[in-house]
């Protein structure tokens, strides 16, 4: 299953009682900052944003690398790439599991 941003903003709009087209000004906005903060990642220093409790998106520079292309060995040089990776808190991961629990009896 996958859901779709705006059903994300439908769902969320409904649950705070909110107008559709502020909750997705919101999540506009929010795109923009992180965005934003993942730009600003510098190479001696990773970054980590939490976006909900439990939930956090991690990001880091790998730095220029020199590597061999595998077609015909020749050294390459890779440059500087940010990862980015989330991470989730035990008790976000149980939340999870007590709601797929309660579905199922």
């Amino acid at each position: 299953m996958e859901i779709a941003r705006e059903q994300l903003i439908r769902r969320v709009a409904e649950e705070a009682n909110y107008w559709q087209k502020d909750v997705r000004n919101v999540f506009n906005a929010l795109e923009k900052v992180v965005l934003e903060c993942f730009g600003e990642v510098s190479d001696d220093e990773p970054i980590s944003i939490r976006i909900l409790q439990g939930l956090a998106l991690h990001g880091y520079v790998v730095p220029e690398r020199e590597r061999v292309n595998p077609q015909d060995q020749s050294p390459i040089i890779c440059p500087p790439t940010v990862k980015v990776s989330a991470k989730y808190s035990d008790l976000f991961k149980k939340k999870i599991q007590e709601q797929y629990d309660e579905k199922a009896k």
